[in-house]
């Protein structure tokens, strides 16, 4: 029988541009990661969420995305850059955004194995401006990697354009 136990839940309030759930435990096969978000950067179509396993950044991280943009089919793979894996965008808030937000899951499985570490992410992100004109959207599915094996014990969420973010996270334990 499958078990899901709630571990952590982080929140944040405009002031940072990321947030790490630390010290992770091995109690767990797997974890899920689920959270919404608002970005303070600002622009239509900015705001961007990516992902670091164990805060490394080198290039070791691929993915391959397929995602919709305002009904327009996007695939897209990503072999280097980012030093992370991107997860959402267009989820900026400033400006006249004030109601754009992101909204994500994020499963890794396996994170205490001495293998290459996989995640899976669903993302919907966008919304309408505050004069409820020029609505857009993305969804995102994505499968990604990171070319180390060492168990994951921390997860970091992160702004890629510096935006500070807003919202709630909560990590899962599934076991």
């Amino acid at each position: 029988m499958t078990t899901v136990t709630f571990i952590s839940k982080e929140t944040l309030s405009g002031t940072s541009n990321s947030l790490t759930f630390s010290t992770i435990s091995s109690d767990y096969s797997d974890l899920r990661i689920i959270g919404m978000l608002k970005s303070s950067t600002a622009g239509n179509f900015n705001g961007t969420l990516a992902i670091r396993l164990n805060g490394i950044t080198s290039n070791d991280y691929k993915r391959t995305a397929m995602g919709n943009e305002n009904a327009n089919l996007l695939n897209m793979r990503q072999d280097t850059g980012l030093n992370g894996l991107l997860v959402a965008t267009g989820f900026a808030g400033a400006d006249n955004n004030a109601n754009n937000r992101c909204i994500f899951d994020i499963y890794i499985p396996n994170y205490t194995s001495s293998r290459f570490k996989s995640l899976n992410a669903f993302s919907w992100s966008g919304g309408y401006n505050d004069s409820g004109s020029n609505q857009y959207n993305y969804q995102w599915a994505l499968t990604g990697q990171l070319t180390n094996t060492s168990a994951v014990t921390s997860v970091t969420l992160y702004e890629v354009g510096g935006g500070n973010l807003t919202g709630n996270v909560s990590l899962y334990g599934i076991s």
